[in-house]
């Protein structure tokens, strides 16, 4: 998976999100449908998630992000980047065990709540949103989000 530029992911069956880690962690830029486990780790800073429509709709989608990354170079490999970061710091056993126990210590209350990833927003709102920041004009409510450190990657809410 190394070589490859673009994970391509749009399956309904599988609801498990190892397989987009593992590309995400190698630099393959991950195009899921937005279902399930891989729509939950999948963010515009790392990748595109595809609404759950029909099939023409999803295909439609798909071709116009894959010619968008074939004819942008640099956003492609922003996104690369991003991705390796993204499942550097978050998607580890030690981010995820890190996670846990700020958690579990805001619970017993012997620290200030963690910063969680949001819930998924409505999908106008998120596909508004999606664009602006491709187009580099996000609102100025976006907040950073982190996972294992502070400002990883922005928090839509």
């Amino acid at each position: 998976m190394r070589s490859a530029d673009v994970f391509l992911f749009p399956t309904l069956r599988d609801n498990g999100a190892g397989v987009v880690f593992e590309a995400l962690a190698s630099g393959a830029v991950p195009v899921v449908v937005d279902f399930g486990g891989p729509g939950d780790i999948v963010h515009p800073d790392v990748g595109y998630k595809v609404p759950l429509t029909n099939e023409n709709d999803i295909v439609s989608r798909i071709e116009k992000i894959l010619a968008d990354l074939a004819s942008n170079r640099d956003l492609l490999n922003r996104l690369r980047r991003q991705g390796m970061t993204y499942a550097r710091e978050c998607l580890t056993w030690d981010a995820k065990a890190q996670m846990t126990t700020r958690v579990l210590n805001w619970a017993v209350g012997r620290a200030p709540k963690p910063d969680l990833l949001p819930p998924k927003l409505p999908q106008l709102k998120r596909a508004a949103l999606n664009t602006a920041r491709r187009v580099g004009k996000a609102p100025s409510n976006v907040k950073p989000r982190s996972c294992s450190k502070p400002g990883s990657f922005p928090k839509l809410f």
